[in-house]
C-alpha cells in the first residue's frame, strides 16, 4: 500500500539441531521447529528426518518483524506423521528468547541450548541478519494458532505420555490414554487422521505394558494392525507403522513366549529393513532390534540376515558340497588341487559373497574387522572361512578372499560366544603348558613323529615370563594332562583327537594310558582357562565319513571354559604343521602389552599366519585351521 513506512526486519535461519532426544522414547517421523511470534501467528519449519546421531539439518529461513513482540517462543517438536499431520507433535525443547539476544551474535551462526532431556541438552544452530522489507513478508507465517479439538487433544496426549515416561506417574499414562481415545472416537472410519489416532493410542498402551502398568498388550497390537492396514506401502508413514507393529509383537513374544509372534516379527523386519534409509535414526534402531531379536522357540530372529540375503544354496546343495569336500581333501595330495579351488569358488559365490556384500555395504564394516560364523547342520562340515573367488583382475591383481577382507572366527552358539566375552574380562597372569603325546600306545592311533620337535619349537617361542612348561612322553597321561589343565591358563595340545558323535561327552584326546575325555575336562574346575591350540589333533586315519571331527572337539573345549581355541577341521600333515605353529605364535606374541599374552589376538594371529605360510603349506592344510571363540 502506497505511503506505508518501511520497517526493520530480522531474517532468521534455522540451520540444524543436535541431541534431539524424544522424551517419550518414541521414534519420530521427523523433527520440526516452530516459532510463536505473537498470540496469533506461528511459523513452522519443514519436517526433517532424524539422523542416526540424533541430529537434523534444515536450512529454513523466515523473516520476522521485531515490532510484533518483545520476545520469540521457540519449540523443537517430534512429529509422528510425515504425511498428513495430526497435531503439532511432542515437545523436545521450548524456550523464550529476546530479540536483543538473537541479534547479539551478529552475522555468525550460534548455538541455542534448551533444557536437558535425560541429562543431554537439545540445541539449535541459528543465524540472524537484519534486512529491510515490507510488512507483507509476514505472509510466510500461519495466520492463526487456533487449532481443532482433535489436534489439541493429540498434543495434550503426547505431553501426558512424555511426563509418564520421565516421571513414571501412572496418572499421566491414564490421562494420555484418555486424550488419545477421545481423538480416536472423533476420527471414525474413513477419517483422514484415523491411522495417526490409532497409532498414538496403541503406542501409549504399549508403553504402559512395557513398564508393567498395563497388563493388556493384545489391544495395542490390534490397534497397530488397524493403523498399518490404513498405511499401504506407498504411504509416507508405512515404515513407521510397520516398525510399531513389529516392536509390539516382539514385546508380546518376550513376555508370553508366543512362537508365532517372533516368526511374524522376523518376517516383518525382513520387509522393514530395506525401507529404512541409510544414516537415519529409524534404521539405527531397527538394526539394533534385528540383532537383539529373541530366537525364542525358533531361529528366525537371530538369523534374520539369512532371510534378507536369500542365499541360493539349498540343503541338498550343501550335502553335495560336503561330500565333494570330503573327497577333495582325501585326494588333495595330487596337484593342482583343482577340485578344492572349484569348491572354494562355490562357497564364495553362493554363500559368503552375499554375506560380504551386507557386511560391506549395509553394515559398513571396515576391512580386517572381526566376524563370527555360527554354522549349523550341513554348514558345519564346510570350511566357510576358506571362501575364495580365485579370480584375477584386469590389472593382474588378485581379487581378495574372505580372509583378506575380515578376521574370521567360528562359534558353536551365540550364547557360548557371549559367555566367553563376559568371562574374558576377568583376566589373570598367564601360565603356559605344552602337552604332547606322539606315541599313544598300541591300538590308539599311529605314531606322530613331529610332536616332540613341535613341543621344542613352542617352548622356544613362548617367553619365559609366561611360566612355560612341557609335558610329553610317559608324563603325558590322563591324570597328568588334567592336572596341567587345572594349573595353566594357556595350553598347546599336540596329539590324536576323536569326536564321538553318539556320546559327545566321550569325545577325547589320546594320552599315553587313558583317553582324556571332554567330560573329564568339564568335571574339573578350570575357571581361568583362556586359550588352547589343538595342533596335530588327528582324527582316525582313513575315516572318510567324518572329516570335520576336531572342530566339534574344539567347540567342546570352548564349552568347557576355554575362551579362545584354535582347532582343525581334518587331519593335519606333520610335515607342515611346524610352519603354521611358528607363524602363529610369532604373530600372537608380537608387541605384547606389558609382556602379557592376550588370547583375543588369536584369530588375528591365525589370519596373519595363514598369509605367511602360503608358499610352505598347501591349500588343504591352510584351510584346516580355524579359530573358535573370542
Amino acid at each position: 500500500m502506497a505511503g506505508r513506512s518501511r520497517r526493520q526486519y530480522i531474517k532468521l535461519e534455522v540451520i540444524s539441531g543436535q541431541n534431539l532426544i524424544v522424551p517419550s522414547g518414541r521414534i519420530p517421523a521427523g523433527i520440526s521447529v516452530s516459532i510463536n511470534v505473537d498470540s496469533w501467528r506461528r511459523w513452522k519449519s519443514s519436517i526433517k528426518v532424524l539422523s542416526s546421531e540424533e541430529s537434523a539439518v534444515w536450512g529454513d529461513t523466515v523473516t520476522l518483524s521485531s515490532h510484533a513482540s518483545r520476545a520469540l517462543s521457540l519449540e523443537i517438536r517430534a512429529c509422528y506423521e510425515l504425511g498428513r499431520r495430526l497435531g503439532s507433535g511432542e515437545i523436545i525443547g521450548k524456550l523464550q528468547i529476546s530479540w536483543d539476544t538473537l541479534l547479539g551474535h551478529g552475522d555468525e551462526p550460534f548455538v541455542l541450548s534448551f533444557s536437558p532431556v535425560y541429562g543431554v541438552h537439545p540445541s539449535l544452530t541459528l543465524k540472524t541478519a537484519v534486512v529491510n522489507a515490507y510488512d507483507n513478508q509476514n505472509s510466510q507465517l500461519s495466520g492463526s494458532l487456533v487449532e481443532c479439538k482433535i489436534a489439541r487433544d493429540t498434543d495434550a496426549g503426547h505431553a501426558h505420555l512424555a511426563k509418564y515416561v520421565t516421571s513414571k506417574t501412572v496418572s499421566q499414562l491414564k490421562y494420555a490414554i484418555q486424550r488419545f481415545q477421545l481423538v480416536l472416537d472423533q476420527c471414525r472410519v474413513g477419517h483422514l487422521d484415523r491411522a495417526a489416532a490409532l497409532t498414538n493410542l496403541a503406542w501409549a498402551r504399549l508403553v504402559g505394558y512395557i513398564d508393567n502398568d498395563l497388563q493388556d498388550i493384545d489391544t495395542a497390537i490390534s490397534l497397530f494392525r488397524d493403523a498399518f492396514a490404513l498405511r499401504p506401502q506407498c504411504h509416507p508413514d508405512h515404515a513407521l507403522s510397520l516398525r510399531s507393529l513389529t516392536n509390539a509383537l516382539t514385546w508380546r513374544h518376550d513376555r508370553k513366549g508366543t512362537a508365532s509372534d517372533i516368526r511374524e516379527a522376523a518376517r516383518l523386519y525382513h520387509e522393514l529393513l530395506p525401507l529404512c534409509p541409510e544414516g537415519t535414526y529409524l534404521r539405527s534402531i531397527v538394526m539394533v532390534e534385528c540383532n537383539n531379536l529373541s530366537t525364542g522357540a525358533s531361529d528366525e530372529g537371530i538369523h534374520l540376515r539369512r532371510g534378507v540375503l536369500e542365499l541360493s544354496v539349498t540343503l541338498k546343495d550343501l550335502n553335495i558340497l560336503k561330500d565333494r569336500f570330503t573327497r577333495a581333501i582325501r585326494e588333495a595330495q595330487a596337484e593342482p588341487r583343482t577340485d578344492l579351488i572349484v569348491l572354494s569358488r562355490i562357497i564364495w559365490d553362493q554363500i559368503m559373497l552375499p554375506i560380504v556384500n551386507v557386511l560391506k555395504h549395509v553394515l559398513k564394516l571396515e576391512r580386517l574387522s572381526r566376524i563370527w560364523l555360527c554354522p549349523t547342520a550341513a554348514f558345519t562340515s564346510i570350511p566357510l572361512h576358506a571362501a575364495h573367488s580365485f579370480k584375477t583382475n584386469p590389472d593382474r591383481s588378485k581379487e581378495p578372499c574372505l580372509e583378506d577382507l575380515y578376521i574370521c572366527s567360528y562359534t558353536p552358539t551365540l550364547s557360548a560366544l557371549v559367555r566367553s566375552r563376559q568371562l574374558i574380562k576377568k583376566r589373570v597372569h598367564p601360565s603356559f603348558v605344552a602337552i604332547g603325546q606322539g606315541q599313544p600306545g598300541e591300538g590308539k592311533g599311529k605314531v606322530l613323529l613331529a610332536v616332540d620337535s613341535e613341543l621344542e619349537l613352542v617352548h622356544k617361542l613362548i617367553p619365559a615370563t609366561a611360566n612355560r612348561s612341557t609335558i610329553s612322553g610317559d608324563a603325558a597321561t590322563r591324570a597328568g594332562a588334567l592336572k596341567a589343565l587345572e594349573q595353566n591358563t594357556w595350553v598347546h595340545l599336540a596329539c590324536h583327537g576323536k569326536q564321538d558323535r553318539t556320546q559327545p561327552y566321550d569325545s577325547h584326546f589320546v594320552m599315553r594310558d587313558e583317553h582324556l575325555t571332554l567330560l573329564d575336562i568339564m568335571d574339573r574346575d578350570i575357571p581361568h582357562a583362556e586359550f588352547v591350540f589343538l595342533s596335530a589333533c588327528h582324527t582316525a586315519a582313513g575315516d572318510e565319513e567324518t572329516p570335520d571331527e576336531v572342530i566339534h572337539l574344539a567347540a567342546g573345549l570352548q564349552f568347557s571354559g576355554f575362551k579362545s581355541v584354535i582347532g582343525t577341521l581334518w587331519e593335519v600333515d606333520d610335515s607342515v604343521v611346524k610352519h603354521v605353529v611358528k607363524a602363529f605364535y610369532e604373530n600372537m606374541l608380537k608387541d605384547l602389552k606389558d609382556g602379557v599374552m592376550d588370547c583375543t589376538k588369536a584369530a588375528w594371529a591365525l589370519n596373519r599366519a595363514m598369509h605367511a605360510v602360503k608358499k610352505e603349506v598347501p591349500l588343504e592344510q591352510r584351510m584346516v585351521f580355524v579359530h573358535i571363540g573370542v
